[in-house]
């Protein structure tokens, strides 16, 4: 609240902002943005409570920013038919709107957005929305590797529109969140949780396929066998254990 003070007194303010208050201003840039014709980076634009009669899939109260460039959309040509990863943004502004980011990754090894949507959704028929503003603008992306969090939504959104992929992998940073989410369903003290983390890391990391399946039978086997480990190895096998070519290192 002090910096929003300071800002406020000392006429601190950014650029792009058109309008103190925010809709507005979000509205009039859009607008200026559009009328850079070819070069607008703007693929879709509904604000709130107003009606879309183009995507009756959104409802009045729903807002929708898609936005790419001309350069963002050569990159995805170019890198998109390699690895295609996606990801949500929440907790960033007043508004709770999500920043849904589309990802490839160039030939240096670095991740490019390559497309962005801000909205107040994050469910299947806002990616199907984001997906298909992408197919108009670049054609259909028929990446090998897809790879997301954990939810459904973005992976069930992309094939509806461009097409299953041959791999898809589930971003290792969510496995590990939920990993150590679900740590407090072990028993006992900070070393026992600690000792089973540190088990499924080495486990992940893991980069023979034979060598893994051992480990990964032995690794339920012992969660299954100890008590205090019990109801964690019931959510590590059914979770995980049978999907293990979305997450392991060796696939």
């Amino acid at each position: 609240q002090d910096l929003c003070n300071i800002s406020r007194d000392f006429n601190i303010t950014y650029s792009t902002k058109r309008h103190k208050d925010d809709a507005v201003s979000v509205s009039l840039w859009v607008d200026e943005m559009r009328n850079l014709g070819e070069d607008s980076p703007i693929l879709y634009y509904k604000a709130q409570d107003v009606d879309d009669d183009d995507n009756s899939c959104l409802e009045v109260k729903d807002f929708a920013l898609i936005i790419m460039s001309k350069f963002q959309a050569q990159q995805i040509i170019k890198f998109g038919p390699d690895k295609i990863c996606v990801d949500g943004t929440h907790g960033t502004n007043a508004y709770d709107f999500q920043l849904h980011t589309l990802m490839t990754v160039d030939e240096y090894g670095t991740g490019c957005p390559v497309a962005y949507c801000f909205s107040n959704r994050a469910d299947e028929m806002i990616f199907k929305l984001f997906f298909s503003q992408i197919k108009s603008k670049v054609g259909v992306i028929k990446p090998e590797i897809f790879m997301s969090d954990d939810a459904p939504a973005y992976y069930n959104a992309w094939s509806i529109i461009m097409g299953d992929v041959p791999h898809r992998l589930l971003c290792t940073w969510h496995v590990d969140r939920n990993w150590r989410k679900n740590l407090c369903k072990i028993k006992g003290g900070p070393e026992k949780k600690s000792l089973v983390y540190k088990t499924l890391r080495v486990l992940l990391q893991i980069t023979s396929v034979d060598e893994f399946k051992t480990c990964q039978d032995q690794v339920i086997n012992d969660l299954l066998k100890d008590e205090d480990t019990h109801a964690f190895g019931i959510y590590f096998k059914d979770n995980y254990s049978k999907r293990s070519e979305v997450w392991a290192y060796c696939y």
